[in-house]
């Protein structure tokens, strides 16, 4: 098993440990100080997974930000998986999601609003901004994610466009990650406890 690998072990274990109450309150936490970020205020669009497996709950986010008059784009992997290729699809309701690759909820396939780096050209065009999963982070905010490299794949493509924040629990930051070449950190992370920028 390598370096990756065991990181990604451990972290999920100690995550999966959390209790319902702590997991609860402490994604509360990392909403509302996200809520404040000067990247959150002035994005037009919200490109942001859907909570799985105990990730940091995401749907209060996401509702938050119909609120705010923000457009809000989820993850939808592309067949063939063998690709390991996503792009994101506008969605108006949380019953635009339904249950897709690995038992996440992604947008239905009759979705037509798909979030085009070719509308972001321009400095006037809407700001946009990413909310990042991953299983781990280090303080310099390198990541480990579940191992696909979706995300990767699609930030060397298209980070140009768009400001990224990841969001984990506190448990989540781990000691140096020696990243990979393709690796992509966010700018920022935010925890319960920190931010690290």
């Amino acid at each position: 098993m390598g370096k990756k690998e065991q990181i990604r072990k451990q972290i999920l274990s100690v995550r999966e440990a959390m209790s319902q109450e702590d997991f609860m309150k402490k994604s509360a936490i990392i909403t509302a100080k996200l809520l404040q970020d000067s990247y959150y205020r002035e994005a037009e669009e919200l490109l942001i997974y859907v909570d799985y497996h105990h990730e940091v709950q995401t749907r209060p986010l996401i509702e938050q930000a119909w609120r705010d008059g923000k457009r809000v784009f989820c993850p939808k992997v592309i067949p063939p998986k063998e690709d390991r290729r996503m792009e994101f699809y506008e969605i108006f309701a949380l019953s635009d999601l339904e249950t897709g690759y690995q038992g996440i909820l992604e947008p239905k396939e009759q979705s037509i609003h798909k979030w085009m780096a070719e509308d972001h050209i321009s400095g006037s065009d809407p700001k946009s901004l990413m909310i990042m999963p991953g299983v781990a982070f280090d303080p310099e905010r390198n990541r480990i994610g579940y191992g696909g490299g979706y995300y990767d794949r699609f930030l060397e493509r298209y980070s140009m466009y768009f400001y990224t924040i990841a969001i984990c629990f506190a448990c989540q930051i781990t000691g140096q990650i020696h990243g990979d070449a393709y690796d992509r950190k966010p700018q920022k992370v935010y925890t319960d406890a920190a931010v690290y920028q």
